[in-house]
């Protein structure tokens, strides 16, 4: 169901049975993004043992379609500025996999450089990311399951990634942070000068200068 921002007039967009129209069963937990005026996308939240679709709705009718299929850690973000997806899935072990882009209108999936879970990234530009990349984890986490349960603190460095090309720079390595930082990507400043986070280990707000360090 949509509404407007007030909470009048309610409108159902879909109705379907979860067992007959879709090909899984949805969480309570289910992850919706009203992606553009006429995309909404939702998906469950990704786990190491099962798989996950990404669904789109046209919120103006019951025009519902499948565009990422059966994704084992399916973890999903939909840049505001085109139709391309950004999604992370994990190994079979429940490690880091290349994070992927998926271009809704070619179809076509590319790997990129980085290993990362797409729910600590955000989009900078259409065809740039800034992605908060833990490292040195310990040899028994399994993603994506630790990062949905809160199970243990990363200690992350940024890096931003030309979509485009695959090239990454980093912006800064672990160690340039005064404490160790378990990132939630928030938003850039109006001028893209800023990037602004959380730090889930002290749940303190953060902004870090977007231009990369200087080697």
């Amino acid at each position: 169901a949509v509404a407007d921002p007030n909470g009048k007039n309610w409108q159902n967009i879909l109705q379907i049975s979860f067992t007959e129209d879709l090909p899984e069963t949805l969480s309570e937990s289910l992850k919706l993004n009203w992606w553009q005026e006429d995309k909404i996308v939702f998906n469950n939240p990704g786990e190491l043992d099962k798989t996950s679709s990404l669904f789109v709705i046209d919120p103006a009718g019951d025009d519902l379609n499948t565009v990422i299929t059966d994704i084992a850690g399916l973890e999903a973000l939909p840049s505001p500025f085109d139709n391309k997806v950004l999604f992370s899935t994990n190994t079979q072990a429940g490690k880091l996999a290349p994070i992927k882009l998926f271009d809704l209108e070619s179809e076509i999936v590319s790997d990129l450089t980085i290993q990362a879970i797409a729910p600590k990234c955000l989009w900078f530009e259409s065809d740039s990311i800034f992605c908060a990349v833990p490292q040195n984890l310990a040899s028994d986490t399994k993603l994506p399951d630790a990062l949905n349960q809160n199970e243990f603190d990363f200690h992350d460095q940024l890096i931003a990634i030309d979509t485009s090309s695959g090239k990454a720079v980093t912006v800064y390595e672990d160690t340039d942070f005064p404490k160790p930082m378990n990132i939630e990507p928030l938003f850039f400043s109006s001028d893209q000068r800023w990037f602004y986070f959380i730090n889930q280990i002290d749940h303190t707000l953060y902004r870090a200068a977007t231009v990369p360090r200087e080697e």
